[in-house]
């Protein structure tokens, strides 16, 4: 996860030179703020928070320091930890329609009914050859508007 913030100019006409990150599990009992690094630096406008446990809610507070003091700290922002999974697996796979004489056949599928909380950037589409099964091919779909792709095995199953 990726924390990002919006870059303050100066402390009582003092340039910023630092920020201090602090957070703490966002649950009444949590433990005190704790500091998540060591300072970082004003050209670091977004810091990685690594280690968080998946499901749980965290507050985080910012403060900028310049050379003399730091300023009160912003105000909390508080985020629920719930990374992407897997999606489903697509559904409804079906040929339209093999063209023997050009080894050629378009399938259609219908979108997955979980995207696993991410949006879905691409399809990968594997096939075999009947006479052989250890023969693999696949082909990546990142267009997910793509309507159909053109894969050309040597052999193509005859249904």
């Amino acid at each position: 996860m990726m924390l990002t913030w919006e870059n303050g100019s100066s402390i009582g006409g003092s340039p910023i030179i630092n920020y201090k990150i602090e957070m703490k599990e966002a649950v009444p009992s949590a433990d005190p703020w704790a500091p998540v690094d060591a300072l970082v630096t004003i050209t670091n406008k977004i810091y990685p928070i690594t280690e968080l446990a998946t499901g749980k809610s965290y507050d985080f507070r910012i403060v900028a320091c310049n050379a003399r003091c730091c300023s009160p700290y912003s105000d909390t922002v508080t985020l629920l930890y719930n990374p992407a999974q897997p999606p489903k697996a697509p559904l409804s796979l079906v040929e339209v329609q093999a063209e023997t004489c050009c080894d050629r056949m378009t399938i259609t599928w219908d979108k997955p009914s979980d995207n696993g909380g991410a949006v879905i950037t691409g399809y990968l589409v594997q096939w075999y050859l009947a006479s052989n099964r250890n023969s693999a091919y696949s082909v990546e779909v990142t267009d997910v508007t793509l309507l159909n792709v053109d894969a050309t095995p040597t052999e193509l199953q005859t249904l």
